[in-house]
């Protein structure tokens, strides 16, 4: 989008132009006017779903709101998958462009390398960046562009390092095999805190699953004394305190939970 005061859209349409930018870096199959068009057929269909089952509108206006959103929902979380795919694969592909150009070869040719012997998406990712270099799109463009599709923290430093190299000089081979290395050890140290964020979330959960558990067990032994938690026992009923209390714990599980995603 151009900075000229002429031609740049007015701010009251920024905000499409901003949802066009999501789709393009989502690689969604759709324009936004699609993707709106699919989300008010999902919506109409399960609010008909309901509103027939059921015969209330309003559950059935709820239901087609929640279902609008779906296929936004279903196109980021397809980018996720994506990406992971691509950071996963990033370490051996800037692998094979440092072995390309130990071996006497160019930037350009070790582009090439992994556009043919990795699989997608980097595949697809680095030939897109060959191809566009071939067409007269300077690397530095070329790569910016692949990391705004790709938003990946990781795939940044290999551009960082790139340009660092162009503008400086030095060994690109040893750069890219250095940076290799450091992007395995990232990721592995990532996996270790996720499984130690898996197995704390996992500990909470257990325990907020506990005091409902008890009551159920109390339920089928004594079901006169937990009956009796809910009479007030001056001007307050224990019952109705401890399930506040926790709900309350329950709710910070929940959201320390998402936090730490």
């Amino acid at each position: 989008m151009t900075d000229d005061p002429i031609t740049r859209p007015p701010p009251r349409w920024a905000w499409l132009r901003a949802l066009a930018d999501w789709c393009e870096r989502r690689n969604s199959p759709l324009s936004p006017a699609g993707m709106c068009v699919v989300g008010l057929l999902a919506g109409s269909l399960c609010g008909a779903a309901i509103w027939l089952l059921t015969d209330r509108v309003g559950l059935a206006l709820l239901d087609a709101a929640i279902a609008f959103p779906l296929p936004w929902v279903w196109l980021e979380l397809r980018y996720r998958a994506w990406r992971r795919r691509f950071e996963a694969q990033l370490p051996d592909a800037l692998a094979l462009v440092a072995s390309a150009l130990q071996a006497g070869h160019s930037l350009a040719a070790g582009l090439t390398v992994v556009a043919e012997e990795m699989a997608p998406p980097s595949a697809a990712e680095f030939g897109r960046v060959y191809e566009e270099q071939l067409l007269g799109v300077p690397l530095d463009e070329a790569l910016t562009a692949m990391l705004r599709r790709v938003g990946s923290p990781e795939l940044r430093l290999f551009t960082v390092a790139i340009q660092l190299q162009r503008n400086s000089g030095g060994q690109l081979d040893q750069i890219l095999d250095r940076l290799a290395s450091l992007i395995r050890a990232r990721r592995a140290t990532l996996g270790y805190a996720a499984a130690v964020k898996s197995a704390m979330l996992f500990d909470a959960l257990l325990v907020s699953c506990l005091p409902p558990a008890a009551l159920l067990i109390a339920w089928h032994v004594r079901a006169d004394a937990v009956v009796r938690l809910w009479e007030p026992a001056d001007g307050v009923r224990p019952g109705a305190v401890a399930l506040a209390a926790w709900g309350a714990g329950a709710l910070w599980v929940a959201y320390r939970a998402a936090r730490d995603r």
